[in-house]
């Protein structure tokens, strides 16, 4: 197949990339501990799809409202975090408490903001909010890394369902689609048609072509003889756009109108499309959360300050028939305590570019997936071709980015095929996958799996498998229900049993005092290495059933239960004939561990759009007995202010030296938005604990949070 590229259009992307590249230097990352990783956008059949993805694996309990509104608060579990909750080894276990994302900038949602929170009362929580109230449903994904959440289009329509008075959404492509058949129409000379059409474009959000759609409509108007309709749509141009060549040219129709001349008039310059010519839109968010915790003990006192910085930069341009954007995302922790242990890492840099016509993308550089086997931040290539509506192949190569500080060098590299499967029948879709990734020549890991989905109006269902066929070995198997019942009752049923850790070749440097992984082939072979990796895994069961039942149009209770297990290992001696550790520690086995939530939640209760939620949670497992109970609230004041109390009390009993434990914390949160494009945040909070028997020390813990972002 010969591939002819368009000599200026590469000019133009390598512009494009430039652009990107001289961005990099003012720009910061933080290390893997940070909890949010990326969102993606896109289109489905029946849905819009928010895919949040994280860097450690998680589970959706509960969220609110159930399946419409202007604020989505999703209640989450970190299932991949084994740190206690007061750890405080490093920086990022109190920064990455915080932390918001800016969406990529679309036509296809009215996405303003994510948020996760994972230190209030009852979370940690992940909180979207939109424009406008939408209808929406959520699901998992199938790597446990994932939330989708899938926003509800209008049946045999373009518009996502929730649009406010009567304003709906299109996609970049649709509108494309549309203004070249407006254009058309209106060369042809069917003006009746082309002002139906003009107006339509009209009535979306703010797009590349609401300027020209308003100009060319007040044309069709003159045109069809509508004289005084196509002045007031002249003079609103004029009003709305004051300056500029388009301006210049309705002035001159306008005057031409006024003064009723009858000869013939000057040939106004010809209006192109803007698809025509180079055109790059860049756009971005800056965000800075300041941090200080201070913790006062019997004796001592610790303190920590530091400061998070994000920028996320995305710019996008069209040409013909091609849509090319470039991300960069990148976060900086600065600690003002301990200079050596802050961060600086790029999480995102590639460049996405999509032929409109013939189905083909490429997105190329450092980016994330959790499809085709892909698990996590990778510097590489993902291609897709659109066989047709319903079948599309892609294939990757690249190597897997990890920015763990304790991690030991390793060179992989991987590769990878996949297809998307679906929509058929308007209920399944799904995808299947084969993936080799090798470790200094020698399989890494060699899988193949997919997920399954199926959706109606009352029933949803979603299966994933990841068969590791150079270890034989099942790494995933996930299984999720729902079932809406009647209006007001839902259930949910969610099974996985996963390999803990994952299996990769690469897992045998665990234990080991070498330098890389290059040292460890050196010293055993691969047979040897591929048995310790098998004495290390373990494997992790967890299950849960929960109901959600709307008691009325803004009240909801929900509760759960899930219970978990960790299978365990025997201790291994000496599984290496020539080994650096030759000892595998046993793993006992763990659990079943006990959960049970429950939550009532009220909307509009005190104050229109206020949120407000009371939960007890119950924890039970082999060595402590855990509850807590909690309160917080969200109330807005005139849109631009939001006030947030919150409180919660928590008791633990440790059996393992008979303790207890009572802790009770309470702040206070404020949000600002100022016109439009900058926010302000602060929180004040204090929390004291006290202990009864142990080693444990009591203390009182006073925090402060102060952030801002600006919207570019």
């Amino acid at each position: 197949m010969v591939v002819l590229i368009n000599k200026n259009l590469v000019c133009k992307i390598a512009l494009l990339i430039l652009v990107s590249v001289c961005l990099l230097p003012t720009a910061f990352a933080v290390e893997k501990k940070q909890v949010l990783r990326d969102i993606q956008i896109s289109e489905k059949a029946n849905d819009v799809a928010i895919r949040v993805n994280f860097n450690k694996h998680i589970r959706a309990i509960r969220h609110f409202p159930p399946n419409a509104g202007e604020i989505l608060q999703i209640q989450l579990e970190v299932t991949g975090d084994k740190k206690s909750a007061g750890s405080r080894d490093d920086i990022d276990s109190d920064i990455a408490k915080r932390e918001s994302m800016l969406p990529p900038k679309n036509n296809l949602v009215p996405l303003v903001s994510i948020t996760y929170e994972g230190d209030v009362p009852g979370g940690p929580y992940l909180t979207l909010r939109f424009k406008f109230a939408v209808e929406f449903r959520l699901e998992e994904g199938s790597d446990g890394k994932s939330i989708l959440i899938l926003v509800k289009r209008d049946k045999g329509k373009l518009s996502v369902k929730g649009s406010k008075e009567g304003v709906s959404l299109i996609s970049d492509q649709k509108i494309e689609e549309l203004m070249a058949e407006s254009r058309r129409v209106l060369a042809k000379g069917d003006y009746g048609r082309a002002i139906q059409l003009f107006n339509k474009l009209l009535k979306f959000p703010n797009h590349k072509y609401t300027r020209d759609a308003k100009e060319l409509l007040g044309l069709a108007r003159e045109r069809k003889g509508q004289v005084a309709r196509a002045k007031l749509e002249y003079k609103d141009y004029i009003r709305l756009y004051p300056k500029g060549e388009g301006t210049d040219r309705v002035k001159q129709r306008l005057a031409a109108i006024n003064a009723k001349q009858r000869l013939p008039r000057k040939k106004l310059k010809t209006v192109k499309g803007k698809d025509q010519k180079f055109r790059m839109d860049t756009f971005g968010r800056f965000l800075q959360r300041f941090f200080h915790d201070r913790t006062d003990f019997d004796s001592n006192t610790s303190e920590l300050t530091s400061l998070t910085s994000i920028i996320n930069v995305s710019s996008r341009m069209n040409v013909k028939n091609y849509d090319i954007r470039a991300f960069f995302n990148a976060h900086d922790v600065h600690d003002f305590e301990r200079s050596s242990r802050s961060q600086s890492r790029v999480n995102t840099f590639y460049v996405d570019v999509r032929n409109r016509v013939n189905g083909f993308s490429a997105k190329l550089g450092r980016q994330s997936s959790s499809k085709g086997g892909v698990f996590g931040r990778f510097d590489g290539l993902w291609a897709s071709y659109q066989l047709n509506p319903k079948w599309v192949i892609n294939a990757t190569v690249g190597k897997p980015v990890n920015f763990s500080s304790s991690s030991i060098d390793a060179d992989k590299s991987f590769y990878g095929v996949s297809a998307t499967l679906g929509t058929f029948l308007n209920r399944w879709d799904g995808n299947i996958y084969y993936i080799n990734q090798n470790v200094e020549g020698i399989t890494d890991r060699e899988a193949i799996g997919g997920d399954v989905r199926y959706s109606d109006k009352r029933f949803t269902l979603f299966s994933s498998v990841d068969y590791d066929v150079s270890y034989s070995t099942l790494n995933i198997f996930l299984l999720r229900g729902g079932w809406q019942i009647n209006n007001r009752l839902r259930l949910n049923l969610n099974y996985s049993d996963r390999q803990s850790p994952l299996v990769f070749t690469s897992n045998a440097l665990q234990q080991e005092n070498v330098g890389s992984f290059d040292e460890l082939l050196a010293l055993s072979t691969e047979d040897e290495i591929r048995a310790k990796v098998l004495a290390l895994t373990s494997s992790s069961t967890l299950g849960s059933i929960g109901a959600t039942y709307q008691l009325s149009k803004n009240m909801q209770i929900n509760a759960d239960i899930s219970m978990t297990t960790l299978e365990g290992k025997p201790e291994v001696d000496k599984l290496v004939p020539n080994p650096i550790s030759p000892t595998i520690l046993a793993v006992e086995d763990t659990g079943p561990d006990l959960s049970i939530n429950t939550q009532l939640v009220a909307s509009n209760y005190f104050v229109k759009r206020d949120v407000n939620i009371v939960g007890i949670r119950l924890s039970d497992r082999d060595t402590r007995d855990t509850i807590l109970a909690f309160v917080r609230s969200r109330f807005p004041y005139k849109r631009k202010w939001r006030f947030g109390p919150r409180f919660a009390v928590e008791y633990l009993s440790n059996s393992n030296d008979d303790s207890t434990r009572f802790k009770y914390t309470v702040s206070g949160k404020v949000d600002y938005r100022w016109r439009k494009k900058v926010n302000f945040d602060a929180e004040v909070g204090f929390e004291t604990t006290k202990n009864n028997g142990g080693n444990a020390l009591d203390f009182n813990r006073l925090f402060v949070i102060f952030g801002y972002f600006i919207d570019f």
